[in-house]
Formats: C-alpha cells, sequence, structure tokens
C-alpha cells in the first residue's frame, strides 16, 4: 500500500515536472515564435520604410529635375521674349525715329543753319527777325550752358577711361579690384545671383559705396562695378552728397581746359516709341538748342547749306547706328554668355556707354590699343558736340525734353509764318542762288509745327519721372526738375510781354510791330546786305495796311 502510494507520487511529481517542462517549452517556442514574428514585422517594416525612403528620394529628384527644366525652359522662354520684344522694339523704334528725323530734325537743322548764316549771328542776337520772340535766344542760350556743364562731365569721365586704357591691365576686365563687391563676375553667365542677406541695398566691401540703384543680391560684371564704384563711386542718392572725387575733378581740369583752348582759337579750331524717337532724332541732330544757329553764323555768307545739311544729316545717322549696333550687339552677346534676358545684363542710364564699350573692346586683340583709340575719339567727339551721376541724369532729364519740342515748334512759326515764308527763301536764294525745296518748306511749315506740338502734349500727359537703375528720386528732386524744365522756358514769354510793352499804340498795333525784324536785321556785312526792301504786308503777327521798312517801322516804334 505505502508502495503504491508512493509510487502515485513519484507519478504525480513527473507529470507535475512534465507539465512544466512543457509549459517552459512552449512558453519558450511562443517566445520564439514572437520574436521571429517581431523580426518578421521589423524586416517587412525595414523593408517598407526602404522602400517609402526611396520613392520619396526618387520624387524629390524627380520634383528637383523638373523644376531645373521648368526652370530652363522659363529662362530660355524669358530670353526668347526678351529677344522678341527687343527686335520688335529696335524695329518699331527706327521707324519713329526715321521719321522724326526726316519730318522734324532736318526742316529745323536747314532753318537754323540758313538764319545763323544769313546774320552771322549767334541764338543769343539773331531773333531780332521778330523782337517778339527774343525770349527764344535765352531759352536756347540757358539750355545750350546747362548742356555744356552735363555734357562736360561726360568728357570728364572720357578722359578718366583714356588715363585708365593705359594701364597693363585694363581694370574693368577684373574683380579683385579693392572697389569689387564679392558680387562682382567677369561673366555673369559663371553666378547670377547670392543669397547674402547682408548685400540687401549695400555695396559689399566698397568703402562709402552703396547699391541703392541696383537690385539685391544681384552680381554686376566687372566692368558695371568699375564704373559704379570706381569711376562714379556713386553714392546712395541724391540725398547724399559723397565726398569731393579727386581722380574727377583733375579730370574735369582738364577737360574745361581742353574746351577753353578751343574757345580761345575759335570754333573753326573743333572738328566738324514716337516721343522718344523724336526726342533722340532732335539730340541726335543737336536742333533747337541754339548750337546749329551759332556754328552756322561761322559759315560764308555764300556756303552751300543743302549740302551741309545733306552730309551732316547722313554722316551723323550713319554713326548713330553704327554706335547702336555696337551697344545692343554686345548687349546680346553677354545674354547669351549669361544665359539671361537683354534687360538683366547691365543697368540702364547714363553710363551705359561706359558699361559696354570697355566691354566689348575686353574682348579684343590688344585691349588697351582700342581703348586708347576708342576713347580719345570719344573725347574729341564730346569736344566738338560741347555733380554727381545722380544730378547729371536729373538735369538731362529736365533741361532739354520738353524745350526742345517748344522752341523747335516756335521755331518754325517764327520763320515761316510770322517772318515770312517767302522773306526766308529769298534770303535763301540770295545766299545759295536757288530757293529751297518746296518740300522743305511745306513741312517747315505746318507737318513739323503740328508734330512737335502734338510731341509736347503728348508728353505732358504721358510723364514719367526719372530713375537710376532701381533708384527712384525724391519728391522734392522731381519738383526741383520740373522748375528747372518750366524756368528754361520762361524767358519766351516774358520777353513776348516786355517787347508788347515796349511799343505804343492798341495791342493790335503793338504785336504787329514787335513783331517786325529790327532796323539792324541782315548779313553782317555791308556787300551781302540787301538793298533796302519794303516789308511785306503779310508779314508781322497781324495783317498791316500799308508796308513798311525797318526803320520806319522803327521810327514809328519810337514817335508814338
Amino acid at each position: 500500500m505505502a508502495n503504491q502510494s508512493l509510487q502515485n507520487i513519484t507519478e504525480f511529481t513527473e507529470l507535475v515536472r512534465r507539465s512544466q517542462r512543457e509549459r517552459i517549452q512552449n512558453a519558450k517556442l511562443k517566445t520564439i515564435g514572437q520574436n521571429s514574428k517581431e523580426r518578421l514585422v521589423s524586416s517587412e517594416k525595414h523593408r517598407h520604410t526602404q522602400e517609402f525612403t526611396e520613392l520619396v528620394r526618387r520624387s524629390q529628384r524627380e520634383r528637383i529635375q523638373n523644376a531645373k527644366l521648368k526652370t530652363i525652359g522659363q529662362n530660355s522662354k524669358e530670353r526668347l521674349v526678351s529677344s522678341e520684344k527687343h527686335r520688335h522694339t529696335q524695329g518699331a523704334f527706327l521707324i519713329p525715329y526715321f521719321s522724326g528725323i526726316l519730318l522734324c530734325a532736318v526742316p529745323i537743322f536747314f532753318l537754323e543753319v540758313s538764319i545763323g548764316q544769313f546774320s552771322s549771328r549767334s541764338a543769343a542776337h539773331v531773333w531780332a527777325l521778330c523782337p517778339l520772340f527774343k525770349g527764344i535766344g535765352t531759352s536756347q542760350t540757358i539750355v545750350s550752358f546747362l548742356g555744356s556743364v552735363s555734357y562736360n562731365l561726360t568728357i570728364v569721365w572720357t578722359i578718366f577711361y583714356l588715363y585708365k586704357s593705359f594701364w597693363p591691365t585694363l581694370p574693368w576686365t577684373t574683380c579683385g579690384n579693392s572697389w569689387n563687391t564679392d558680387l562682382c563676375v567677369k561673366d555673369l553667365g559663371s553666378n547670377i545671383t547670392y543669397n547674402d542677406p547682408h548685400l540687401n541695398h549695400t555695396a559689399g566691401n566698397v568703402p562709402g559705396g552703396t547699391g541703392a540703384w541696383r537690385k539685391p543680391n544681384e552680381s554686376l560684371t566687372a566692368s558695371e562695378e568699375f564704373w559704379q564704384y570706381n569711376a562714379l563711386r556713386v553714392s546712395n542718392g541724391v540725398d547724399t552728397l559723397g565726398s569731393v572725387q579727386t581722380h574727377l575733378v583733375i579730370c574735369a581740369f582738364i577737360s574745361w581746359a581742353v574746351l577753353f583752348l578751343c574757345l580761345m582759337f575759335g570754333v573753326k579750331s573743333v572738328g566738324k516709341v514716337w516721343l522718344e524717337a523724336l526726342l533722340q532724332a532732335f539730340y541726335s541732330m543737336n536742333t533747337s538748342f541754339g548750337g546749329l544757329i551759332t556754328m552756322g553764323s561761322f559759315n560764308p555768307f555764300h556756303n552751300n547749306m543743302f549740302r551741309d545739311v545733306l552730309v551732316i544729316t547722313i554722316i551723323g545717322e550713319l554713326s548713330s547706328i553704327f554706335c547702336g549696333l555696337v551697344v545692343f550687339s554686345t548687349l546680346g552677346f553677354m545674354a547669351s554668355e549669361a544665359q539671361v534676358p537683354i534687360s538683366e545684363v547691365v543697368s540702364s542710364g547714363v553710363g551705359l556707354g561706359f558699361i559696354i564699350y570697355p566691354e566689348a573692346v575686353a574682348n579684343l586683340p590688344f585691349p588697351q590699343v582700342w581703348a586708347v583709340l576708342f576713347f580719345f575719339t570719344l573725347l574729341t567727339v564730346g569736344i566738338d558736340s560741347l555733380g554727381g551721376v545722380y544730378y547729371f541724369q536729373l538735369l538731362d532729364w529736365y533741361s532739354s525734353s520738353f524745350n526742345a519740342l517748344v522752341t523747335g515748334c516756335l521755331e518754325c512759326v517764327v520763320i515761316y509764318w510770322i517772318y515770312g515764308s517767302d522773306r526766308f527763301s529769298k534770303d535763301i536764294e540770295r545766299m545759295t542762288g536757288r530757293r529751297p525745296p518746296l518740300v522743305l518748306s511745306l513741312l517747315s511749315s505746318y507737318v513739323t509745327p503740328v508734330i512737335l506740338l502734338a510731341a509736347f502734349i503728348l508728353s505732358l500727359f504721358g510723364y514719367e519721372p526719372p530713375s537710376y537703375g532701381e533708384y527712384m528720386y525724391p519728391e522734392y528732386a522731381k519738383i526741383i526738375g520740373i522748375l528747372v524744365a518750366v524756368g528754361i522756358s520762361v524767358p519766351i514769354p516774358i520777353m513776348f510781354v516786355y517787347e508788347t510793352l515796349k511799343r505804343k499804340g492798341s495791342l493790335q498795333q503793338r504785336l504787329r510791330l514787335a513783331s517786325i525784324p529790327a532796323p539792324d536785321w541782315g548779313p553782317l556785312r555791308e556787300e551781302d546786305r540787301y538793298e533796302e526792301q519794303s516789308v511785306n504786308p503779310s508779314i508781322g503777327l497781324m495783317p498791316q495796311t500799308n508796308a513798311l521798312t525797318n526803320t520806319d517801322a522803327h521810327e514809328l516804334m519810337t514817335n508814338t
């Protein structure tokens, strides 16, 4: 019995142990299975994570690639659009430009040279032909004075560039100079922009230099940085005068000395869009500024001015076209190399020629030789055509644009309607032996003054304030510019009123007498003078009932 009980206990114990072993074994198997499952799940998760990461990377690469393609396409499109705009703009500009030359500039050019040659008087005195409008001469004298000051700056810059052209390495071809910024590049295509937050409207490491005129974080060519930061050392705006630039003061002294010597030895020692196009035509031929009248006064009395007008017009316009081809072909080359639109190559402004031409010269063999020749030529042209860049731009913008249109229109009216088209034609015949072509008289009498009057009205309605690159002038500077433009033309109405009040009689009589040429009007030399002739009754601002000689009219004015 006892043995049976012991056996039962032993079997129960064994059963318990077996059960424990099975539980342990099952627990181990369960743990192993769970671990395997976790490893399997982890492996699956890892595999999916890798696939997802690869998918994300692939997607990012595709987006980057698409962005690049889009950027390239957009840049190509922009370049194409810019090229198309530039091409169409050039074509659209040339038509009104040459129309302005033929319809306005040439007739006034002929008119001014003729009255100067006939009377041997300067612009300030030639308007004795119609005392009522003597103010035209005063206005032209003011414009010439302001123009001589501003254009002399061009000669100053030319002398500075001419001096730099003798350096072994042309300084506008490199970026490792003291005036260069971190954004200077020799080739715009190498690095277009920089993400530099500290260069927002500053000039980097240039002492005293600022860049309110330039776009933030935009690279500039070496030639433009030389112009802005070394030649000009441009300040932050019209409010900041900056220090005196010694190098420009020395060049200015040389420039004025050269001009003084030219004037001392005489003039003969000096070598011989629609609104914008019209103004450019006036600038190109220097009409309505008074200079042509003065230059014409030095011509012999019987000089053939028809030939002069033809030759000078052809040579001048061919030179303008050639200069334009050089500028725009160089701009196109720079834009193509940099893969940017033409409008982003350089900052626009008065110094465009001092940026583009040096850039073109630098790409030629023996650039120093070509630079010296170019700037010497520019120096002689500047002398023959004869503050800071902000004041230069402001003065150039307002001093002549509006006045040129007003003066040109009044010149045609005074000569062909008050002085008389027939009398003027006889003066031309006296000098050259033949009358001017009929088409020239018709243009000067009708077409030219109407176009100039319409252009003046459009310029008032389409007025746009000046700018220098990205810099916009403050309001007070614009007001000063407008006052300058108005002040230049003020002598015309003032002299009109003064000459009217000087006469006696009714308003009609005063206007008529003030519109009759002065007694001493005519050729300077006695052998060239006309015999005394009666004044055409149609001559004068008001109709006349009796023919009066110049002397009789003067006596009537004095005794009345």
